[in-house]
């Protein structure tokens, strides 16, 4: 082994190490920011980690995760993650892919003979695993038609074939991205029925490989778990049932995860991790080159989890017309700079256009966001310096989401991305376009009322 000179081994780790020095300088002043944004919006708390370098360099605690208790949230505090969960069933079915048990490239129709889509035969014909866990088979999303009191699901696990066989179309297959969590709802059915156990011990499974240690698929038992907040106009924050989608429930698949931000970091760590396999594309699947040798190498099924991390991570179907924006198996996977990391949170809100990152080099960028019942988060890996931003908040979407602007403004911090984006001024913008859309659904209701007349016989309003 080649000894290495004294000086020749600072000059190796100076530019690593006062680089970090230098970032959690930036992040670090960029936390009266990150308490200006959760009061904008409302939001009780906000959990946040920083990965740089595939070290963890800044964690954070902001407001209070439990108002009664007065608890501030730590790096092990619990959140309910919402559609964070997406990935992890994309996961679950690659490695049964892999282990032969689906093709994601097969019809939906051969893994599943009874599904038919009478609106658009096309899908269950045609469609394939992979379209499904892209968004991508134009079938209408109609989530809210199934929802009851305090987010309930109303759909049973049993009846998400049926439901899912007559959803309407809304575009034609592959023909655009239209976000949609019945596919993942089926996605978790096909788990059930192909790995022969639940998706909720399969993807548990997947949890205990990476010791992912406090995440879980329904409410925890534990004291340290943030609080459900509904946020009033008025932004005073009224405590909600916690959600009680859960292993088990139709839509476990698409948004019932529960995890913490030292879990949620090392979760990105094995997505970095993943992204240095190399990999080939033989017809419409990708495939990892099968001898690499690395540190996960001699660790019993680590290597087949990273591989199949690997492939989730891959862009399938565009966003738009700019093919650098797309998304993959349960994940986005986008390029700075780019408009497109707020497609599912704050798009129709903010008013101001801005590109994160305009005048800096490019780089991919993988996450996700998720909401469910009074909870928010966002988390986005950057391979190219082995770079991680995880923010869980605990407050609904009424008044605008913070997870993801937070998630921006930590960002825009960690690798200087300029031209420099003020973040509290667009948080203030999702903030008042968010209340407004309370206005004008009133507004338009208003103006569509048809006075002196009844209204139908109840039971036509019954049923789906």
């Amino acid at each position: 082994m080649q000894e290495v000179e004294g000086n020749e081994l600072v000059q190796r780790l100076v530019p690593t190490e006062l680089s970090t020095i230098i970032n959690i300088i930036r992040l670090e002043k960029v936390t009266d920011d990150v308490n200006q944004i959760l009061n904008i919006f409302g939001s009780s708390s906000c959990s946040i980690g920083v990965l740089h370098h595939n070290q963890d360099v800044f964690i954070n605690g902001f407001g209070v995760a439990d108002k009664k208790a007065g608890r501030v949230p730590d790096k092990n505090t619990l959140y309910c993650m919402g559609s964070c969960t997406k990935a992890f069933t994309a996961l679950a079915l690659v490695l049964l892919a892999r282990q032969n048990g689906v093709q994601l490239s097969a019809p939906l129709s051969e893994i599943l003979p009874e599904l038919s889509t009478p609106y658009n035969p096309e899908v269950a014909n045609a469609a394939t695993l992979a379209d499904a866990l892209s968004h991508c088979t134009g079938l209408a999303s109609l989530l809210y038609a199934l929802m009851g009191k305090q987010g309930a699901v109303l759909t049973k696990s049993e009846d998400v074939i049926h439901d899912f066989n007559n959803l309407p179309c809304v575009a034609s297959l592959r023909s655009e991205w239209r976000y949609n969590n019945w596919p993942f709802a089926l996605a978790a059915r096909i788990v059930d029925r192909k790995s022969g156990r639940s998706w909720e011990s399969y993807v548990s499974e997947i949890f205990e490989k990476l010791h992912l240690a406090r995440t879980c698929t329904r409410n925890s038992d534990n004291d340290n778990h943030a609080r459900a907040y509904m946020v009033l106009s008025d932004d005073t924050l009224v405590e909600a049932t916690l959600p009680s989608l859960r292993g088990g429930d139709a839509f476990d698949g698409s948004g019932s995860l529960r995890s913490c931000v030292s879990d949620m970091l090392i979760w990105c760590k094995s997505l970095l991790a993943a992204s240095d396999l190399p990999m080939t594309i033989q017809g419409s699947d990708f495939e990892i080159v099968p001898r690499v040798i690395n540190e996960y190498s001699h660790t019993p099924g680590m290597y087949d989890l990273l591989q199949a991390m690997k492939i989730i991570q891959q862009p399938r179907c565009p966003l738009e017309s700019d093919l650098d924006q797309s998304y993959g198996l349960g994940l986005f996977s986008l390029h700075l700079p780019s408009t497109s990391i707020n497609s599912v949170t704050n798009a129709p809100q903010v008013t101001k256009s801005y590109i994160l990152g305009a005048e800096s080099s490019p780089r991919p960028a993988i996450g996700h966001t998720g909401d469910l019942g009074g909870f928010l988060s966002a988390y986005w890996t950057f391979p190219e310096t082995k770079s991680a931003v995880v923010v869980m908040c605990n407050s609904t979407p009424g008044n605008g989401d913070p997870s993801n602007i937070i998630a921006e403004l930590l960002i825009q911090a960690l690798v200087d991305l300029n031209p420099k984006i003020d973040l509290v001024e667009i948080a203030k913008q999702a903030n008042k376009a968010a209340k407004s859309q309370w206005d004008d659904a009133v507004t338009e209701w208003a103006w569509a009322r048809q006075l002196k007349t009844r209204h139908k016989p109840l039971d036509t309003y019954a049923g789906v």
